[in-house]
């Protein structure tokens, strides 16, 4: 059996991560807003903006209304086809909060 090398470090990593709850994503400690803005800046990067303040009020909604979504696990898609069909029948379009939110707001009203 092989004697063990004193001068070898046996965690690598252990003076590189930080301990808590960023452990497992090293070099950040802002990986979850990091992750939220991903898609954001690359959709930007590669349509090279807009090019009116129209057209990026609706980028700045859409892409919170992607964030959101998916932040509650909801279907993005199924959203803005219910948006859009009670758009085009005058009618409001679908609340972006949780339920359990709606439903405390319907009883404090």
């Amino acid at each position: 059996m092989p004697t063990p090398n004193p001068t070898r470090i046996r965690d690598p990593t252990a003076f590189v991560v930080p301990p808590g709850p960023y452990a497992a994503y090293p070099g950040t400690r802002h990986y979850t807003a990091e992750r939220a803005l991903r898609h954001a800046v690359l959709w930007r990067r590669s349509s090279h903006g807009t090019h009116s303040e129209e057209g990026s009020r609706f980028v700045e909604r859409m892409l919170t209304v992607r964030a959101t979504l998916r932040a509650q696990g909801r279907n993005v898609l199924d959203y803005v086809t219910q948006a859009v069909d009670n758009s085009l029948r005058g009618s409001p379009a679908p609340s972006l909060l949780p339920e359990t939110s709606r439903d405390q707001l319907a009883l404090a009203a």
